[in-house]
């Protein structure tokens, strides 16, 4: 723990891109010295969990796509941990929620799969020719393994192309929905 009360897995988690609050998205920083407040991150995505909160019972589900998906993550996991969260996460090209190379890239992964596993359904789309597809992949890991599904298609780092590819996940979303309550 930081003497500001951030968990340190946090502060790796942030050190590999800020978040952009009106958009939940990421981009890279120059600066890997500054701590998550200095660059927004911690602030934003509390921001951004406040934002939800105020829509109350509306939002069902949240989707990110590459570096949106991992403060997606994070928004889920703050909600989750007051007893609220939406029914699904939807990862589109997700990438995981840690910086860093090397030992100590693998060291913020164990700290981070340590804060526990996310409860919500989730949707993993994985592109076969995506360059982070190693990330998407590992980003699966975070969550419940009886909530989650991977859908895989052909493409890189986009959203899916493929009609069918499509159907299937607003299925799954719309079953996840329906098995929570709300349609």
């Amino acid at each position: 723990m930081r003497s500001d009360g951030t968990p340190e897995a946090e502060e790796v988690f942030w050190n590999s891109g800020s978040v952009n609050s009106a958009s939940a998205s990421s981009t890279s920083s120059s600066s890997s010295s500054a701590t998550p407040d200095e660059k927004g991150g911690v602030g934003e995505v509390d921001a951004l969990v406040a934002e939800v909160k105020k829509l109350g019972d509306d939002v069902v589900g949240v989707v990110g796509f590459s570096q949106g998906a991992k403060v997606g993550l994070e928004v889920v996991r703050r909600l989750e941990k007051e007893g609220r969260g939406p029914r699904v996460f939807v990862a589109v090209c997700g990438t995981v929620p840690f910086g860093g190379g090397g030992g100590e890239r693998e060291e913020g992964w164990r700290r981070y799969l340590e804060r526990g596993l996310v409860k919500a359904e989730s949707v993993h789309l994985i592109g076969e020719a995506d360059p982070w597809r190693g990330e998407s992949e590992k980003l699966v890991a975070v969550f419940e393994e009886a909530r989650r599904k991977v859908v895989r298609f052909k493409g890189g780092h986009h959203m899916p192309l493929e009609e069918g590819v499509n159907r299937q996940v607003v299925r799954i979303i719309v079953e996840a929905c329906r098995e929570g309550g709300r349609e």
